[in-house]
């Protein structure tokens, strides 16, 4: 008596490994999915911080940063990318703005240092031109 092997069974094993295969594909997927948005979220959570401590041009950084990652690798559909877009545009105007009045406020305490160099080198030089007359 021969034993032939049953060509259902062959066809049932390949589809079986053919599941497995395409389960452990979707698991990588699932799992580079959630390494990217914890990875755009760290991003946005480093731009927050950067501007508490009022470094505005490194926060917008952070804010595009997380916003081209989740773009990237999550899509324009998923919902933490569109979360963080809306976070960069809002930080666009905002910091834009904090940034103008930093730099206006930096100006004007050039100037006032300026201005107090000025004075000061004035008086030196009449006390100078004064002791020696």
């Amino acid at each position: 008596m021969v034993f032939l092997p049953d060509k259902r069974n062959i066809k049932n094993k390949k589809n079986d490994l053919q599941d497995v295969e395409l389960d452990m594909k979707e698991e990588i997927k699932k799992e580079f999915k959630d390494r990217i948005s914890i990875l755009a979220v760290a991003y946005h959570n480093l731009g927050v911080e950067q501007e508490f401590l009022k470094l505005y041009s490194e926060a917008l950084a952070s804010y595009k940063q997380a916003r081209l990652f989740a773009l990237k690798y999550l899509g324009v559909d998923d919902g933490i990318y569109k979360n963080l877009n809306e976070v960069y545009e809002k930080a666009c105007k905002e910091l834009g703005n904090q940034m103008e009045r930093q730099r206006e406020k930096n100006m004007r305490q050039q100037t006032t240092m300026e201005n107090r160099r000025a004075v000061s080198a004035a008086r030196a030089g009449r006390n100078i031109s004064s002791h020696t007359s």
